[in-house]
């Protein structure tokens, strides 16, 4: 696991992506997923799927989750 701040003062499990397995191990759970790149938001998906009961995502500055590229397409604007 990353050592960041406040990490040890969490009281619940602090799982790295790389450790991250059975996504039906958090259902009910609260979850807070560090990071919004393809790894953080494949496991949000994993998560919703398995009933987490609320998924939290962070990260450090603004993040388009649909990129501008894509938008237009979705517009169809060229």
């Amino acid at each position: 696991m990353v050592d960041f701040k406040g990490i040890k003062k969490f009281e619940g499990d602090a799982v790295h992506s790389l450790q991250f397995k059975d996504p039906s191990e958090h259902g009910g759970e609260n979850v807070v997923i560090v990071g919004v790149g393809a790894t953080g938001v494949d496991k949000q998906s994993f998560l919703t799927g398995a009933k987490a009961r609320s998924v939290y995502m962070g990260h450090r500055g603004p993040y388009d989750l649909v990129g501008y590229k894509m938008l237009r397409a979705l517009l169809g604007v060229r």
